[in-house]
């Protein structure tokens, strides 16, 4: 593992050590966004129960806006987790196998962040339109982002099996 300008790089392939290691990296930035969209919500709901009648009105504008709103991030994050493979492959095509797996490796990281971000936004969002109207339905649309970005959390068998996939997509554009 070197440095090369400020970006950090793996040797190709990658050993098991920098696999671990670019791995925990994944996992402490999700965990910080998780953890921090936790918190916030813990708060809220502390200073919500407190302060307000707390009600279940599915029509309120808020809760609309903040399904609408959750909806496209849903969406994008979905897009994204296309787009950027597409053009990781697109660039790497040409490199040999060893250092197509290194550059997939060191490309997962952001991809996962971008992802990560896309469900915390609307989380955010959706608990302080909690914290606001008081409306008990948008902390179960904040449970729900929640619950999409610990499922979504990265492992080590995750981003090995989604290495291997991008490699055989290259393969089969050869």
């Amino acid at each position: 593992m070197s440095m090369q300008g400020s970006q950090l790089q793996l040797s190709a392939p990658p050993t098991e050590a920098e696999k671990e290691n670019q791995t925990r990296t994944i996992q402490v930035i999700i965990a910080a966004l998780i953890m921090g969209f936790v918190t916030a919500g813990g708060i809220f709901l502390f200073l919500a129960m407190g302060d307000k009648e707390l009600l279940t009105d599915p029509s309120e504008f808020m809760f609309l806006f903040a399904i609408a709103f959750s909806s496209m991030c849903i969406v994008a994050r979905g897009v994204v987790g296309v787009v950027m493979p597409k053009a990781t492959l697109s660039q790497i095509k040409h490199l040999d196998r060893e250092e197509q797996e290194a550059r997939l490796w060191m490309s997962y990281q952001p991809l996962a962040i971008v992802r990560g971000a896309l469900l915390e936004g609307p989380g955010f969002f959706t608990l302080t339109m909690f914290f606001v109207t008081g409306n008990l339905l948008l902390l179960y649309v904040a449970m729900g982002l929640l619950f999409l970005m610990i499922i979504s959390f990265p492992s080590r068998f995750k981003i090995d099996n989604w290495v291997e996939d991008k490699l055989t997509q290259l393969d089969l554009n050869r």
